[in-house]
């Protein structure tokens, strides 16, 4: 589920098809632009609603054990997209760098 979330939050952030829902979500005020500028915000709450789903589905939430499981995954899923997001960054300026060479 990590993986999902990893994708799910890439895909949010950086796709083409939705770059029109997030810039109207960005323009509507201060707190969503960050949201969707911010691989580790947007994790967070991917993981969190995938959890959350995923638990309503199969057994519905029956104890706080599962909210606190929502927000382990959020979390879970918000650094590993962090890290996922630099390594990104790192690896394209690398690249840009041997380009410049050439």
């Amino acid at each position: 589920m990590v993986v999902a979330g990893i994708g799910m939050t890439f895909i949010l952030k950086y796709s083409y098809i939705l770059r029109h829902p997030r810039n109207w979500v960005s323009s509507l005020c201060e707190t969503t632009k960050e949201f969707t500028n911010c691989c580790m915000c947007m994790g967070f709450w991917v993981g969190f609603f995938m959890k959350l789903c995923e638990s309503l589905i199969t057994n519905g939430i029956n104890s706080i054990y599962d909210v606190y499981v929502c927000v382990l995954l959020g979390f879970i899923v918000s650094i590993t997209s962090f890290f996922g997001d630099v390594l990104l960054e790192v690896m394209d300026a690398y690249i840009d760098s041997k380009k410049k060479e050439d």
